[in-house]
């Protein structure tokens, strides 16, 4: 009488644990893949955001960094304020974004490189802040590419009234002001706030932007 042979049921043991093993695997490299870092990391989704905001701003070798107060219409400026650097060809040359009220952090301005356009030697770095054109304490300020940190206090106003003499209205005696400057640098403190377009000399063009808000009253 022949005996059916006994098949030993540990090799399909090993069979179905090899196999589930794979399907963990597999499972754990779909997580992986399908979650990206900026979604698990907070941080990394906000330097995304901050980076999305600040585009436009070309890196090179050569800077200088700029921190200190900020300041919108007479306000710290609130958090997610963008304060934003530019050369005198109207190259943005650096960019962050406001995180605690009143402040904004170290911001790297980039020189010139090549062919990537950036500040250039002893030139002057205009900012704005939420995009509207800031005065500087010191004014003015200098790029000279020294890869250091300098503190540049910046004030702006979102709608900006020429009434110098605090009369309540723009008139003659505000024009007067600006006209008496007229060629003189902002290394002039006196001269220093009429500067309206800031570009570090009193021109007829300051002078035209008090001319056509003759009339204008301020809170």
């Amino acid at each position: 009488m022949k005996h059916k042979p006994v098949i030993s049921s540990q090799p399909r043991l090993w069979v179905y644990l090899l196999l589930l093993a794979g399907g963990l695997l597999v499972s754990l490299l779909h997580i992986t893949t399908s979650t990206p870092a900026v979604q698990a990391d907070p941080w990394a989704r906000r330097a995304l955001i901050v980076q999305q905001a600040c585009s436009g701003v070309q890196p090179t070798p050569n800077f200088s960094e700029y921190y200190g107060t900020v300041s919108l219409d007479g306000e710290p400026a609130p958090a997610g304020t963008l304060v934003e650097a530019y050369s005198p060809r109207d190259d943005k040359v650096g960019c962050v974004q406001v995180s605690v009220p009143g402040y904004y952090p170290y911001m790297r301005v980039y020189g010139e490189e090549g062919t990537t356009p950036g500040m250039r030697f002893n030139e002057k770095v205009t900012f704005k802040v939420g995009g509207h054109l800031a005065t500087t304490d010191p004014s003015p300020v200098i790029w000279i590419n020294d890869w250091d940190q300098h503190e540049v206090n910046l004030s702006a106003t979102s709608a900006p009234c020429y009434d110098f003499d605090n009369s309540g209205q723009v008139d003659l005696p505000d024009v007067t002001l600006v006209a008496n400057c007229w060629r003189m640098t902002t290394e002039d403190s006196d001269c220093a706030p009429y500067d309206l377009d800031g570009d570090g000399i009193i021109t007829v063009v300051d002078i035209m932007l008090v001319v056509v808000h003759l009339g204008e009253t301020c809170p």
